[in-house]
């Protein structure tokens, strides 16, 4: 708990969101001490995030840097820990699709290179929050790891009403895509702002 001290005497004024997600680090800490640390090496105490969809190479990695930008431009970085994966073998080792790249580029979102990855059950077990973003992602989560169903969900239920995200690796609209998957990130994180 002498992190929850250092929080409430810190000299850097940081804003209220910083503040309000310190807070509930700090009670979520002295609820759970067997599995929460100090904010900081190995994403031990903080928010685990990860966006899933089917090759981990278009929208899930979208998701990722939006989201990494929003908590980057909150000043809440060492709050969250972001990721993203896939559901299929079929892209692994891959970076992200350059359209993807391309348009993440054009609303001055980060995307450094990376190669896709396949989701695994360590992982759902370790993240708190899996946001996938179709129906078939989910489907295919629940059958890679079946506790995934206690805690994974469609990115689209928050903004679009539960819809999926179509996936513009077929569409080709990877404009339309960026418009929702950010909506829906920023919708998440509201949700957290809003103490829910």
């Amino acid at each position: 708990m002498e992190w929850c001290a250092e929080v409430a005497t810190a000299p850097r004024k940081r804003g209220k969101f910083h503040l309000f997600f310190s807070l509930w680090i700090c009670y979520t800490y002295s609820r759970q001490p067997s599995s929460f640390g100090r904010i900081g090496g190995e994403g031990e105490g903080m928010i685990k995030v990860m966006f899933v969809c089917h090759g981990n190479i278009c929208r899930s990695p979208m998701g990722e840097y939006i989201l990494k930008k929003m908590i980057r431009e909150k000043e809440v970085e060492d709050v969250f820990l972001v990721s993203s994966s896939a559901v299929t073998t079929e892209e692994i080792g891959n970076d992200v699709y350059p359209p993807a790249r391309k348009v993440l580029a054009r609303h001055s979102v980060p995307c450094p290179v990376r190669a896709a990855r396949l989701i695994t059950k360590g992982d759902v077990d370790a993240y708190d929050h899996i946001l996938c973003m179709d129906a078939s992602n989910l489907d295919k989560l629940y059958r890679i790891a079946p506790a995934a169903r206690g805690k994974a969900r469609l990115l689209g239920e928050y903004g679009l009403g539960g819809r999926n995200i179509a996936d513009p690796w077929y569409t080709g609209d990877f404009d339309t895509a960026y418009d929702e998957i950010e909506r829906c990130t920023a919708a998440f994180l509201e949700g957290f702002i809003a103490g829910k």
